[in-house]
């Protein structure tokens, strides 16, 4: 009966007229011994009773593999026919069909082969197993059984029936194991130049440095009385704010200082925290098993709430490796063939381990023949790592990009040099004179990577010194990027709740920000960021988080948030030189993905090959679809103390961590990395690009956009363009000309609004913008109420009298108080 249901199951998926008796013929020849097992269960089945015609259906329904499963289906259809005094026989049987390779099934797998080659490899069905034996392209298509590992508390909803497991390398380039301390040892680096002055915030807000943890508000929205000057509440209009009068931001490939500062340090890659934060996270996200955020310091209205990291910090990363300076004949890498399988610049490094720090070169470093006024090109070839942002079309609509760098400086310079910068005010001399200054920057280097982060604001006060400053959108604005001016009516009323509070947007920030803030604040050696909440229009409240604050909430630790920060830069160590050595003298698109809950990140790498101004948009696709294109799996083993973990990471419930200061920097707990590298061949191309039609397609999920009430596409697409006119640029005065003209005319040629989908309001943004609407009308309710008046609380000194002052008050007076 058991045959019978074997040969439903081919027929019902193969279409094959098998019988017993053609099916016992085509199977090669068994032993003698395995005959004997094989009739004996035969003539037991025959024995047993008939099931029942409903049993007989469910186990139809059952069936969905052929090959060696077929046995094991038929034993335990005999063992619940009652044949149970034969499970040792039927243990046998399976050893010796191991080892004589004789499976009953081995037509059927044939014939799955032979349904491979017709009906190709992405159109079988899902249930079919047919690896033994068959041509290498079959052999590595993914199968049911071979799904990627996931983590013990991985979730049956993130592994869907109906999608195939991506398929996986095997070859296995690098495999060592890091300590946090001695494998990426990261060093400040002093620039061979002095660096400009730091800015400072303005002297109202400093207070809030000194009340951390708690959110201030601007005004107080029972009273209407201000706690800081009212000229920070409203924030001017993007349009009416001259991007022009400012450095335009530089990228990590455009800053000769930074190449330059390389170059002394003997390093092979430079990299900024805005090009970076992305991939780390997802190194993180990989090496602490998705450990989950900490939300118990807030109220119970976020007791049900989720606590993993959201949607859009999960989006896969990817940069674009630029080759600065290629490979002299002195760096082996420059003989190493791109297409051979062992072309990974690292694949014998898995006998020798990569605990220890790369020393800097000691070579004598070669001129630079194309640039004689440069510092001496190195032996090593020299990348930048900069953000590549082609697979989000809706990002030149995101305004928050642009608002950010105007908030900044509405928040640090004194209120008549920030009207300096606005449109109606006439150039002068002096902000002429600034627009060539550079940016003050902290670099920091580790084995091989010189880091740059930008310095926000400084005060000798802080124990660090320095801070980041980040202006934070509410909710409603975030979710409803094109709605911005409607959403600008979004209030923060109370402190705690579900929404509209400073906790709704620390929630988000917890599980959206933290991450990022934190790393950006590592490679800055900074104390923390100053926070601005505002929805667009003006400012609600500010506050102050410590970098041992975002620890608490994303690491638990600070111990552990140090030890992960190393160990993920020392995975990107490694992943480059093992993508730079796949494809050595060549720009480099690379896409980093961790998936929920699995145990693995996959990295992409294909030469960038369509930079060329006289490459058109065809020969680009072209290039993107039938090109090179090779793939990096990460997976890794972690210990505690020299004990195995599996799971998220959690230093606190070690049992050797304790609270309080430690005498040693190291800590009470070590934690250390066990990594494997497997990299895909050049043969597996079409394999690893059918695993990269999945990320992009999971990568461009949050791109789709909700338009506006009464907005069409087309009003989009000409509110864009207006925004080109004012928006900054991207590029350094001191850039090179030829690079200037090159990024202006990729923005002229750029078609506008092109790969941006447009959907209706989901309920939840539908709500947020009801809320926007309301908070309209309480706000112009609430200035009718205070008449216009506006009220600044002051400090007095005793017997002076009430701590309010009337009228307008400006900022010149309240310094002159202090």
């Amino acid at each position: 009966m058991s045959l019978r249901l074997l040969h439903l199951h081919l027929n019902r998926h193969l279409a094959l007229p098998l019988t017993r008796r053609s099916l016992s013929s085509a199977a090669p020849p068994l032993s003698s011994k395995l005959s004997k097992r094989l009739q004996a269960l035969r003539e037991a089945k025959q024995d047993a009773p008939a099931p029942a015609a409903s049993s007989l259906k469910r186990r139809r329904r059952r069936g969905k593999t052929v090959g060696g499963e077929a046995v094991a289906k038929v034993e335990k259809e005999a063992a619940k026919e009652g044949v149970k005094g034969r499970r040792r026989k039927v243990k046998k049987t399976k050893a010796a069909e191991k080892k004589e390779g004789g499976e009953i099934g081995e037509d059927a797998s044939s014939a799955a082969a032979a349904a491979a080659s017709t009906w190709g490899a992405d159109s079988l069905p899902s249930g079919l197993e047919y690896t033994r034996d068959l041509p290498p392209h079959l052999k590595s298509l993914p199968t049911s059984s071979s799904s990627s590992t996931s983590s013990p508390h991985s979730s049956t909803r993130a592994r869907s029936r109906s999608s195939p497991p991506d398929w996986r390398p095997h070859h296995t380039a690098q495999h060592a194991t890091l300590h946090p301390y001695r494998s990426a040892p990261i060093e400040p680096v002093m620039p061979a130049e002095a660096q400009p002055p730091i800015p400072r915030l303005r002297p109202p807000l400093t207070r809030t440095l000194f009340q951390p943890s708690h959110p201030l508000w601007l005004r107080c929205p029972r009273t209407g009385v201000y706690n800081f000057p009212p000229s920070l509440e409203e924030i001017v209009k993007p349009e009416e704010f001259d991007f022009g009068r400012l450095p335009p931001y530089m990228t990590s490939s455009r800053d000769r200082d930074l190449a330059n500062l390389a170059r002394r340090e003997s390093l092979r890659y430079v990299g900024s925290t805005s090009s970076m934060t992305a991939v780390l996270a997802h190194i993180y996200f990989l090496i602490s098993g998705w450990r989950e955020v900490s939300t118990a310091s807030l109220s119970s209205a976020f007791k049900d709430e989720s606590t993993m990291f959201n949607a859009s910090s999960r989006l896969p990363a990817s940069i674009l490796l630029r080759l600065l300076d290629p490979p002299t004949p002195t760096d082996p890498s420059s003989s190493t063939t791109t297409d051979a399988p062992a072309a990974s610049s690292s694949s014998s490094s898995s006998s020798s381990s990569p605990d220890t720090p790369t020393p800097p070169s000691s070579e004598t470093p070669t001129p630079n023949p194309t640039n004689p006024a440069s510092p001496p090109t190195p032996a090593q070839p020299l990348y930048a790592i900069d953000a590549d942002k082609s697979h989000d079309p809706s990002a030149e609509d995101n305004i928050l990009l642009y608002l950010g760098t105007q908030m900044e400086k509405q928040l640090t310079l004194p209120e008549r040099e920030f009207n300096r910068l606005l449109r109606s005010s006439a150039l002068t001399p002096e902000v002429e004179e600034r627009k060539r200054e550079r940016e003050a920057y902290h670099y920091a280097r580790s084995n091989s990577i010189l880091m740059r982060s930008q310095l926000d604001c400084e005060d000798e006060r802080l124990p660090r010194k320095t801070f980041d400053i980040k202006t934070r959108a509410c909710v409603a604005v975030r979710q409803d990027r094109l709605n911005y001016e409607e959403g600008g009516g979004y209030m923060i009323k109370q402190s705690q709740g579900l929404l509209e509070s400073f906790e709704r947007e620390y929630y988000d920030m917890i599980r959206g920000a933290f991450l990022k803030y934190g790393l950006q604040a590592r490679i800055g050696h900074m104390d923390g960021i100053f926070v601005a909440y505002h929805n667009t229009a003006r400012i609600f409240g500010f506050q102050y988080v410590p970098l041992e604050e975002m620890d608490a909430r994303v690491y638990g630790t600070s111990e552990m948030a140090e030890q992960a920060f190393r160990h993920s830069v020392a995975i990107l160590e490694r992943v480059l030189d093992e993508a730079s050595g796949m494809f050595p003298g060549e720009t480099l698109r690379m896409t980093f993905e961790t998936r929920t809950n699995h145990s693995n990140m996959t990295v992409y790498v294909q030469p960038d090959r369509t930079s060329s101004a006289s490459s058109s948009e065809a020969e680009a696709e072209a290039d993107d679809e039938e090109g090179p294109i090779r793939q990096i799996d990460v997976s890794v083993k972690s210990r505690l103390n020299g004990d195995p973990v599996s799971g998220p990471i959690d230093f606190e419930s070690h049992p050797d961590w304790r609270e309080g200061p430690h005498e040693d920097a190291v800590g009470p707990v070590l934690w250390e990395l066990e990594y494997t590298l497997n990299t895909s061949a050049p043969e597996e191309a079409f394999l690893v690009r059918r695993n990269l039609h999945g990320t992009r397609k999971r990568q461009t999920a949050l791109g789709s956009i909700a338009l506006p009430d009464g907005l069409t596409p087309t009003d989009i697409a000409r509110r864009r363009a207006a925004m080109r006119s004012w928006r900054p640029s991207s590029t350094s005065p001191d850039s090179d000309p030829e690079a200037v003209q090159e990024g202006a005319a990729e923005e002229e040629d750029a078609e506008v609004g092109l790969g941006v989908r447009y959907m209706p309001p989901s309920r939840h943004v539908q709500e947020l913008r009801r809320l926007s609407r309301e908070g309209e009308r309480m706000r112009k309710m609430l200035e009718e109420k205070w008449g216009g008046r506006k009220v600044v609380w002051r400090e007095v000194d005793e017997g002076e009298g009430e701590g309010v002052e009337e009228d307008r008050v400006s900022e010149e007076d309240m310094r002159a108080e202090r």
